[in-house]
C-alpha cells in the first residue's frame, strides 16, 4: 500500500511545496489540537467548545437522536437477543455511530458536518431495535420532522438564526470596486462576488487602484489595523454580514 501511495505524496510535494506539511501536520494534527486553527485552505472550521460535536449530532439526527436512545433502553433485552443473532453487527453499528463523536470530542476546530460519517449507522441500529408494532414512534417521527423543518425555515427567514452568508456585503458595496478578504475568504464571498473577491496577500494587489474594500471578521478588529495605517480607510463599516464587515480603503496620495 505504501508503494502505491507514497509516490503520489512525493509528486504532490514536488508540484506544490508545502503539501505534506499542510495535509499531514495541518489537517491531521493541528486541526485537532490547535483551537481556532487558521491554516485550513479548503474549509471553514470554527473554534467551538470541546464536546460540542455531540450537540451537532443531536441536531443532525433529529428526531432519531432522541428516539433511538429511548428505544435502546426500552428494548435492551430485545436488542441483546438480536445482537446475539447477528454476530457482532449491532456492536459494530454502535461503534460506527460513536466513532466520529469520540474522535472529535476533544477537538475545538470542528464543523457540524463532521458527524455525517456515523449517521448511516443510526439507520442500522433503528432496524435492530425496531419492532413492527412500533407505530407510535413512527407517528412521532413523522410529526417532528416536518414541524422542525417548518420552524427552522421560519427562523432562518426571519433572521432569528444567524446567517453566516456574506451576501449582504456584496449587495451593499459597489461591484466596480475590488474587494479583498483578510484570510480566510468565505465560500459565500467567493460566490456572491462572482469569484472577484480575493484574499489580500500583499500591497502589490492594490497598486493602480484608487480604492478597495477590505473584509474580515467583526471580532478580529486587529486585522484592520495595518490597512488603516497604510491606507485611508473608513472608520466604520460600509457593509456588514452577520459575522463580517467591510471597510472602504482609499490609496493615500504620495508626495
Amino acid at each position: 500500500m505504501l508503494a502505491i501511495a507514497l509516490p503520489w505524496y512525493i509528486m504532490a510535494e514536488r508540484a506544490t511545496p508545502g503539501f505534506i506539511d499542510y495535509f499531514i501536520v495541518g489537517e491531521h494534527y493541528k486541526r485537532f489540537v490547535e483551537p481556532g486553527w487558521t491554516g485550513d485552505l479548503y474549509g471553514s472550521g470554527h473554534e467551538e467548545p470541546k464536546g460540542k460535536i455531540w450537540f451537532f449530532w443531536l441536531l443532525a439526527v433529529l428526531p432519531w437522536s432522541i428516539i433511538l436512545p429511548i428505544l435502546m433502553l426500552v428494548r435492551a433485552k430485545f436488542g441483546w437477543e438480536q445482537a446475539k443473532q447477528n454476530h457482532g453487527y449491532t456492536s459494530f453499528a454502535i461503534w460506527w455511530a460513536l466513532s466520529p463523536l469520540i474522535l472529535f470530542t476533544m477537538s475545538s476546530n470542528i464543523l457540524p458536518t463532521y458527524v455525517l460519517p456515523g449517521t448511516p449507522a443510526i439507520g442500522i441500529l433503528l432496524a435492530v431495535f425496531w419492532k413492527k408494532k412500533d407505530t407510535i414512534w413512527l407517528a412521532i417521527a413523522s410529526m417532528v420532522v416536518p414541524v422542525a423543518l417548518i420552524a427552522a425555515t421560519y427562523m432562518l427567514a426571519t433572521g432569528k438564526i444567524a446567517n453566516n452568508s456574506d451576501k449582504a456585503i456584496f449587495e451593499t458595496i459597489d461591484p466596480s470596486v475590488r474587494a479583498f478578504y483578510v484570510y480566510p475568504r468565505s465560500y459565500s464571498g467567493q460566490y456572491y462576488s462572482n469569484g472577484q473577491a480575493k484574499v489580500f496577500e500583499s500591497d502589490e494587489q492594490v497598486k493602480g487602484l484608487d480604492e478597495f474594500y477590505i473584509i474580515s471578521y467583526k471580532d478580529r478588529q486587529r486585522d484592520f489595523i495595518p490597512f488603516k495605517k497604510n491606507y485611508d480607510c473608513s472608520q466604520q463599516a460600509v457593509a456588514e454580514s452577520h459575522d463580517r464587515m467591510a471597510l472602504l480603503c482609499k490609496i493615500k496620495p504620495t508626495n
